[in-house]
């Protein structure tokens, strides 16, 4: 994936979290009205936590990791030797791209289950089973950009915290 095509992947999935959470303040805001005037939206409530949520979580976790915003816990790797520092990182790494293609797949399976009996919501008649994709697909965008660092970093020699863009 290029730099560019990256960058524009970044932009597009930052537009799509901004819109989901653009529309789950105008459903949170529509049903707090309409519970005040005594006639709640059937609904608000699973339509922001199936639809919009889902949306605002995955797209964000592939953001923040495209630009290096996710929570890192330095405070054992910066006093590790340059050389353990890189094999801490790829060994981490590692470790969380098999747990993201593992989680990848097992959410698929799941989203293709709910698919296929046309899963909807406990309590009311929203459908969640088309969002379930959500979760897929955003792990596997994130699994897809960690197997590109890992390749620069195979290419480079160098680390993400060294520079590797």
């Amino acid at each position: 994936m290029s730099a560019l095509g990256s960058r524009r992947l970044e932009k597009f999935l930052t537009v799509i979290a901004g819109v989901a959470l653009f529309g789950l303040m105008i459903v949170t805001v529509a049903g707090a009205v309409a519970r005040t005037v005594g006639s709640p939206i059937s609904g608000s409530i699973e339509l922001g936590t199936f639809w919009f949520m889902p949306i605002m979580v995955f797209a964000g976790i592939c953001v923040a990791y495209s630009q290096r915003e996710h929570i890192a816990a330095d405070l054992i790797y910066v006093r590790m030797p340059r050389a353990i520092q890189r094999e801490a990182v790829a060994v981490g790494s590692l470790l969380v791209w098999v747990f993201s293609l593992a989680a990848c797949y097992f959410t698929f399976v799941e989203a293709t289950e709910a698919m296929r009996v046309q899963r909807t919501s406990s309590s009311s008649w929203v459908p969640i089973w088309p969002l379930m994709f959500v979760a897929p697909v955003g792990l596997g965008l994130l699994c897809i950009q960690m197997a590109v660092d890992g390749l620069a970093v195979v290419r480079t020699g160098k680390t993400r915290k060294e520079g590797v863009a």
